[in-house]
């Protein structure tokens, strides 16, 4: 048999080739494998960062009563929703909308048609336990024809919602203690579930009642009753926060022109669009776009009492009422974007012209 050098050169190439397509194969499997792995970690990772961001965002504000709600509310259920509120991490004035919605502030207790009772319509079987009771309930989650069931008895509720919260040896739908913390509980609950806001679709309200019809309105009274006090020392101790927002305002002067109804920042704003701007960029809060909104939020501050980072509020300057908002800085000055040629000045808030038109301070951050 003759060596041929030609056919082991052609082998050789052959078993080249098997080796690097080999690798290849190899590698493009490995590089699969970290990408998926990579895009896995990345998803969960985005999920439980917006989750921990919602849960957070209950904690960092404070929802003070508004001059509605004030009118609205009865006197004696705030301190169960505010209480319920603080013990689940609910907003008190989401329990007092849902307490409105339901059934006017208990004045109208009638059995809803799909069964629901109480104080905040709770069904019987979501009362006592769906999964125990499950052959003694209908589809709507009331008791079956010729079933009864003490719902306010302790020992009946297995798994179910209903709590017996001001210990008087009844869990009670129709006791607002025991109700508006049953709901409290299942918001809760729901909110860290679905990790989505309170009022989307799929999140805690709509869960409550799956209509986006209800949650509008409960969403509406929720901003009637109640406006948001911020909390700066979320992010950073107040005092450096809100120095922030005072540098900020500061590094504006001479930057920044004033133009009616303006928003392009930091070139061309108006006073409340001035406003508006910083405490989002600082806070990452919306106050509004206009005086008569900006005026409505946090809470009332007594001249005497003002702090800095404070909306501070001038009327009679261009039209009746409340016209111009600047932020109070201490020391009786304030800084604002003004007209006249002056734009962002540091003014003196307890002399000549804007002592004799002051109006009132709002604080939206403490």
């Amino acid at each position: 048999m003759n060596f041929d050098p030609s056919m082991e050169k052609q082998e050789k190439k052959k078993n080249i080739g098997k080796w690097i397509a080999l690798i290849l194969v190899v590698f493009l499997a490995v590089t699969g494998l970290v990408i998926v792995l990579a895009f896995m970690f990345l998803t969960t990772l985005q999920q439980s960062l917006f989750q921990t961001q919602n849960i957070m965002t209950a904690g960092d504000v404070e929802w003070a009563i508004t001059e509605t709600g004030q009118k609205l509310i009865p006197a004696k259920y705030l301190p169960i929703y505010k209480e319920a509120g603080k013990k689940y991490g609910v907003p008190w004035n989401l329990l007092a909308a849902i307490h409105a919605q339901e059934t006017s502030f208990s004045m109208d207790l009638s059995v809803s048609s799909a069964g629901a009772v109480g104080a905040m319509q709770f069904e019987p079987c979501s009362w006592l336990g769906w999964d125990y009771y499950k052959d003694q309930c209908d589809s709507k989650g009331d008791l079956k024809p010729g079933v009864h069931i003490d719902l306010t008895d302790p020992h009946n509720i297995h798994g179910g919602e209903g709590l017996d919260a001001d210990g008087d040896g009844k869990a009670d739908p129709y006791d607002p203690v025991d109700a508006i913390n049953a709901a409290a509980k299942r918001l809760a609950a729901d909110y860290k579930r679905t990790g989505k806001d309170w009022f989307a679709q799929g999140g805690p309200v709509w869960r409550y009642n799956p209509s986006m019809k209800y949650v509008s309105d409960v969403e509406r009274k929720f901003h009637e009753f109640a406006q948001p006090l911020f909390t700066a020392q979320a992010t950073a101790p107040a005092e450096g926060k809100i120095g922030e927002l005072i540098n900020e305002a500061k590094k504006l002067i001479g930057v920044t022109k004033y133009v009616f109804g303006a928003n392009d920042f930091p070139y061309r704003l108006d006073c409340s669009s001035f406003t508006m701007n910083l405490y989002k960029r600082v806070f990452g809060i919306d106050i509004g776009r206009d005086t008569l909104t900006q005026v409505t939020k946090g809470v009332p501050v007594e001249r005497n009492e003002l702090k800095p980072g404070d909306l501070v509020f001038f009327r009679g300057t261009y039209r009746p009422g409340v016209s111009h908002v600047g932020i109070y800085i201490g020391g009786g000055e304030f800084i604002n974007n003004q007209s006249t040629g002056k734009d962002v000045q540091i003014g003196q808030l307890n002399q000549g012209y804007w002592d004799s038109h002051y109006y009132t301070a709002r604080r939206v951050v403490r």
